[in-house]
């Protein structure tokens, strides 16, 4: 640790170690303050809140905290977008913690057992299949099945619902720190693959797993073409600095140089979108040292949930709007992890819109070339076989009976029983009972669900099976019903083709 850092450790824990509420507070106001889209700022104080009660400070902390909250807003120098939550944080440490004779404990919210760490090779697809698969489903269960959110006013898919489906998506899957850290880490992949309003939310979910109340800034890039192409040119884009504020310059080779060049007028007319959520549009053609077209910021992308179908209003290029003939609606547009397609122009006073309408969620390369990951499960799918999993974790009597999806009910039954039977004294004729069991009432639900998915199973069980493997019996039935089973389980007799 450099010794610059050591004032900085200094004055948010203290002379004691303890973290100093004055400092903890400092935190969160930078992090309001860097939220690029204002509904996310419930989910920020929400985050920080949930960090700061898990570390489990003393009464006595939260009453300096208290203090330190009524010092800023008696100052009357917070926004009015950072004074609603922090108003919103005081009401609770007064109603919640101080009244108390005694704070509240400290308390992890990840605890063991884990499953595998995903790889950095998986922590992209997954997440993109979080974000814009997984995600929609959860929220509209909750919007459409829970009190809590039934009668919110917010339209679509309101920000504490967002961040409630994640963290419970998230929870699900049993992750270990180091798994939540990769994903954090590879959160700002592309605005083309990922919707910068629900990576924020996402971030913010993750930092309040993990106990966090310090966070990075969000990257602006990188920056994806919307329309006008220079894609590969835009991977090179660099953020600078000028007396007109943030602009985007993107160098271009030779070709692109003399290409561009040789267009009497010439016409640049490209828009871009980076990972902030901002629209940039190219101003001019810069010479020198470095050839390189300059982009200035517009507006940020919305995309609005409230429709049957999400919809998108996005910038079209001035210059185009000027062309003569006919300028056809594009067929289709990639973006945050969705495909678009045009529905109507807008022209106004000052520019063009294109109104954009969903036309289907957007596929990794890395997928397209994976067959696995083409037949991945439908969101519904995943979460079902979660709660199976969940209840077999948990191994309450009454577990499985709160399973959702009362279908999966028998099922799971005899998933527990195989469980029970891989604990105690086990024979060959008991394990293949059990497993002619699951299978047969797999059976009835394989066509909806698929197959049984290999981290459904408690890590003592799984093991306890592989070490079971050889019989042709057993190998069929472990075929057919489960999927995801480690390399060594793929190694049993093969069967015919």
């Amino acid at each position: 640790m450099s010794a610059a850092s050591l004032p900085t450790l200094a004055r948010i824990f203290g002379r004691n170690g303890r973290s100093e509420p004055a400092a903890e507070l400092k935190l969160l106001l930078e992090r309001i303050g860097r939220a690029l889209y204002p509904e996310s700022v419930s989910v920020v104080a929400s985050s920080w809140l949930k960090s700061v009660y898990t570390a489990g400070h003393n009464r006595a902390w939260w009453g300096e905290l208290d203090a330190e909250i009524g010092k800023i807003l008696r100052d009357d120098s917070l926004s009015a977008i950072a004074a609603e939550p922090v108003r919103s944080i005081r009401m609770w440490v007064r109603r919640a913690i101080l009244p108390r004779l005694k704070a509240p404990a400290a308390k992890t919210v990840l605890v063991p057992p884990f499953r595998p760490d995903l790889t950095p090779e998986q922590a992209a697809p997954y997440l993109r299949r979080v974000l814009n698969e997984w995600l929609p489903a959860e929220v509209a269960r909750q919007l459409t099945a829970e009190a809590e959110f039934a009668s919110t006013n917010d339209g679509g898919m309101p920000a504490r619902a967002v961040a409630r489906a994640l963290e419970q998506l998230l929870l699900r899957e049993h992750f270990s720190p180091a798994t939540l850290e990769l994903l954090f880490e590879a959160a700002w992949l592309s605005p083309k693959y990922a919707y910068p309003a629900h990576l924020e939310i996402f971030r913010e979910v993750v930092l309040g797993l993990l106990g966090r109340t310090a966070a990075p800034a969000a990257p602006v890039l990188p920056a994806t073409p919307l329309f006008g192409g220079f894609a590969d040119a835009l991977e090179r884009a660099a953020l600078v600095q000028s007396e007109n504020g943030d602009e985007l310059h993107v160098p271009l080779n030779d070709a692109q140089a003399v290409g561009l060049l040789r267009q009497r007028p010439v016409h640049i007319g490209s828009i871009a979108v980076t990972m902030d959520g901002r629209w940039w549009e190219s101003v001019r053609f810069q010479s020198g040292p470095e050839t390189a077209i300059v982009y200035r910021p517009g507006g940020r992308l919305e995309i609005d949930f409230t429709c049957d179908h999400a919809r998108l209003v996005a910038p079209w290029p001035d210059d185009q709007s000027q062309w003569r003939g006919a300028v056809h609606l594009p067929e289709q547009i990639e973006l945050f992890g969705r495909r678009w397609r045009g529905r109507v122009w807008d022209r106004g006073a000052d520019r063009t819109w294109l109104h954009l309408e969903f036309a289907g969620v957007l596929t990794l390369p890395e997928e397209r070339g994976n067959p696995r990951e083409r037949r991945a499960r439908p969101a519904s799918a995943e979460m079902a076989w979660s709660e199976v999993e969940q209840a077999l974790a948990t191994g309450t009597p009454d577990a499985i009976e709160r399973i959702h999806r009362e279908d999966l009910i028998p099922l799971a039954y005899a998933l527990e029983r195989l469980v029970d039977c891989l604990q105690g004294p086990l024979s060959r004729e008991d394990l293949e009972r059990s497993l002619r069991s699951v299978r047969y009432l797999h059976g009835a639900v394989a066509p909806v669900y698929g197959r049984i998915p290999w981290r459904v199973l408690p890590e003592p069980t799984a093991a306890a099976l592989l070490k079971m493997r050889g019989g042709a019996g057993s190998a069929d039935v472990f075929s057919d019903t489960f999927s995801g089973a480690p390399e060594e389980a793929r190694t049993w007799p093969p069967r015919a083709a």
